[in-house]
């Protein structure tokens, strides 16, 4: 027996599905917010501003972490300016000042100045640091030589001038500290 409704609107519903299932959202293919940020970000590594722009797009509209975005793509211009990748480190700077104008940057060559500055600064502080801990290692060194050649005045009067100077800094060297107390004999 033949159904009293025509064939063309029994494929309706069947036709609706497939329609609202080919408008999807790339955003839906993100497993998270997250992973949508890492696309605009990857979008943008690979020079494609449209798709960039799409994701962000659907993306912030969707989501209550839209700021999110903003410092995941400074981040990943700074990875790339450390890395001499330039050319992406500058459309993931143009792509933040475009899309974050609350952020008060009046162009992207002010932000990536801020960027490039703050990347200048952070690597002086840890060329700093490097340098304290390497210091700091060596006198512990020469305060461990001493006591593995037994010669406990020596490294009593090295480990004595190396609290003097240290500062605490690195705090990693605290347990190497704590240990040579212990092996250098009360006195």
């Amino acid at each position: 027996m033949r159904s009293p409704i025509p064939m063309p609107l029994r494929l309706a519903p069947l036709l609706l599905v497939c329609a609202c299932a080919s408008t999807a959202t790339s955003v839906d293919t993100f497993a998270d917010p997250a992973d949508a940020t890492q696309g605009v970000v990857a979008a943008l590594r690979s020079g494609d501003r449209a798709e960039a722009n799409r994701i962000f797009g659907l993306y912030a509209r969707a989501s209550v972490l839209r700021d999110s975005v903003f410092y995941a793509v400074i981040e990943a211009a700074s990875a790339d300016y450390i890395a001499g990748q330039d050319e992406s480190g500058r459309r993931l700077v143009e792509f933040a000042q475009a899309n974050y104008p609350q952020a008060g940057y009046a162009s992207a060559d002010e932000l990536e100045a801020e960027l490039r500055a703050g990347l200048a600064e952070g690597a002086a502080v840890v060329e700093t640091a490097y340098a304290n801990a390497a210091g700091a290692l060596a006198a512990l060194s020469a305060v461990q030589e001493a006591i593995d050649n037994e010669e406990f005045p020596l490294a009593a009067e090295r480990f004595d001038a190396f609290l003097q100077s240290w500062n605490g800094e690195p705090a990693e060297l605290q347990a190497e500290v704590d240990r040579i107390k212990l092996l250098l004999p009360e006195g």
